[in-house]
């Protein structure tokens, strides 16, 4: 009964007559990241001062057997008035997710980007490409976590921007 009454809480977010951008994740994206299947627990688009910015989150439909965490991703698309607002809203969040260390810069990934993990319970990768940021993040890292999905899925979205 509680799973039910989940599957009908999120329901409205995930419409079929919704289309995907192919600058969005996808819930295909998400589970290949994930190891397993997923559902839509967050979408969101605002107008904020600077930039437009689109949100979603997918969570795994079951904990993982092994950790017993339950993995999510999360994806924000920003696209920014200016390029230089971009760059500066990259720079700021690298350097100071620098302070906390394991950050590799990836040189082949739009503009700049970068890749940050604590190997236990996060994988970040940030890309600026011009005026546009994309931010994706796998917060609980399971057995299932797929790294190697995570670069492929944000370097094909980055081509496309």
């Amino acid at each position: 009964m509680k799973k039910l009454f989940f599957l009908l809480l999120i329901l409205p977010l995930a419409s079929s007559a919704d289309t995907i951008p192919s600058y969005y994740l996808t819930p295909a994206d998400a589970a290949k990241i994930l190891g397993q299947s997923v559902l839509l627990t967050q979408k969101s688009a605002d107008q904020e001062r600077n930039a437009m910015k689109y949100r979603s989150a997918f969570t795994a439909v079951e904990s993982d057997p092994v950790s017993g965490n339950t993995g999510n991703v999360f994806y924000n698309y920003e696209e920014y008035s200016s390029v230089a607002a971009a760059q500066k809203t990259y720079t700021n969040i690298l350097d100071d997710n620098r302070r906390n260390g394991n950050i590799q810069l990836l040189s082949n990934t739009g503009d700049e980007a970068f890749y940050q993990s604590d190997a236990k319970n996060f994988d970040l990768i940030m890309v600026r490409k011009k005026d546009k940021i994309i931010r994706m993040k796998v917060n609980k890292v399971t057995s299932t976590t797929s790294v190697a999905a995570l670069k492929e899925t944000i370097q094909r979205i980055a081509a496309t921007l």
